[in-house]
């Protein structure tokens, strides 16, 4: 939490560049920093991520709506595919099964990307 309050005094002096991830837990704090430092948005380049349990093609959409929800934005600089790998859908971030090992998901990373090229477009 220390970095994210660095990040947030920083903002309105240099700091110019948030990347995060929904998952973090961050981002209503950087939308409210945001808001209070009295930059410019446009002078500002956001970037979160898409985790792995939204992959899912009707999971990407809300996602990148509920980034921009807790962030307070209208719109992302750039959005990235945590990891190109999907785990099981869900609300849990890490799902495990009852041997602990990480339920993969079937979405695949190729099928996500061009999802967002056409929300991008859209």
């Amino acid at each position: 939490m220390i970095r994210l309050e660095c990040r947030v005094a920083l903002l309105p002096h240099w700091y110019r560049v948030s990347n995060h991830k929904g998952s973090y837990g961050t981002e209503p704090a950087v939308g409210k920093a945001v808001k209070e430092s009295g930059v410019s948005r446009q002078d500002l380049f956001i970037t979160t991520k898409l985790w792995n349990n939204s992959f899912h093609p009707d999971d990407v959409e809300p996602a990148i709506d509920a980034s921009l929800k807790d962030l307070g934005l209208d719109y992302l600089d750039l959005y990235l595919m945590h990891w190109p790998s999907s785990f099981a859908r869900g609300d849990t971030l890490i799902p495990k099964d009852s041997n602990g090992k990480i339920q993969r998901g079937d979405a695949d990373f190729v099928d996500v990307s061009f999802i967002l090229i056409n929300l991008a477009s859209s």
